[in-house]
């Protein structure tokens, strides 16, 4: 039996793919938690200045940017440009494939998730600790399963 790469599951689970189709998802809950600047730390607006640089575009158009999530695996602007380090336009990011998976295995380095595809779908406790770091603290259950569901479906 062959099992699915951690990528290819979560591309599954964000995205509907493990190919190259690209999503992209706005997070209203998040973009209405930060709308109002005193609503905002120091380091979301140090990193919503620096989207705005690099995108070379307004302010509220650097919020949007940072509210939303790219690609095939759904990785949150503000991930992007915070945490990854990301030093091109977002569409440079949406646009390429190799990018996608570049980043998403920084994402899993700087998290020194080392684990294979057959350990994510194997093991609750691990999926849990994922699901935590990637998807957030909300819905952990939901998303465990998601991954539990998507590699059902690779695996067919």
């Amino acid at each position: 039996m062959s099992y699915p790469t951690v990528a290819e599951i979560i591309a599954q689970v964000e995205s509907g793919t493990s190919g190259g189709v690209r999503a992209i998802r706005f997070e209203a809950d998040l973009f209405e938690k930060i709308r109002k600047p005193e609503n905002r730390s120091a380091a979301q607006n140090l990193c919503i200045k620096k989207i705005a640089k690099i995108n070379q575009c307004s302010g509220d158009t650097a919020m949007e940017i940072f509210c939303t999530s790219y690609g095939k695996f759904q990785i949150l602007g503000e991930t992007l440009y915070s945490t990854l380090q990301y030093q091109k336009p977002v569409q440079v990011f949406f646009a390429d494939v190799t990018e996608q998976e570049a980043a998403f295995q920084t994402f899993l380095k700087i998290h020194s998730f080392t684990y294979p595809g057959e350990s994510l779908l194997s093991d609750a406790t691990l999926r849990e600790t994922f699901a935590r770091f990637y998807n957030g603290p909300g819905n952990v259950s939901d998303y465990c399963e998601r991954i539990v569901e998507a590699g059902a479906f690779l695996m067919k």
